[in-house]
């Protein structure tokens, strides 16, 4: 984080995001993520680690809204596209919305054959 703190390079920030992912420290993840929307507005990938924290920390209607609005600029990345599909699933079935998840699992899942 010190050297992300000196350079404030995408790249880092990635390294960081993925170190909190890995030891599953969600409360980290979700702030960093956060303030890593306001620094990449465009990269879908911090759109999808702050949509994955929102989801662990119980927060599925904020999960939601942020992965659609990351979803818009996933370009030509079937994988990152099948994740946010697979958020978006879990995020619909914790609100009980069972229709809806089961659309964006079936969605991940022809992601996934690409």
């Amino acid at each position: 984080k010190k050297d992300y703190e000196k350079h404030k390079d995408y790249d880092g920030l990635k390294k960081i995001l993925d170190r909190e992912l890995k030891v599953k420290q969600y409360m980290l993840l979700e702030a960093d993520s956060r303030k890593a929307l306001e620094l990449y507005p465009s990269q879908p990938y911090v759109y999808y680690m702050n949509g994955l924290a929102l989801n662990y920390l119980r927060k599925s209607k904020q999960a939601i809204d942020v992965l659609n609005t990351g979803l818009e600029f996933v370009v030509e990345d079937p994988q990152l596209e099948a994740q946010f599909m697979e958020q978006l699933s879990l995020g619909y079935k914790a609100l009980g919305d069972n229709k809806k998840a089961t659309e964006y699992y079936r969605k991940m899942q022809e992601l996934q054959k690409k």
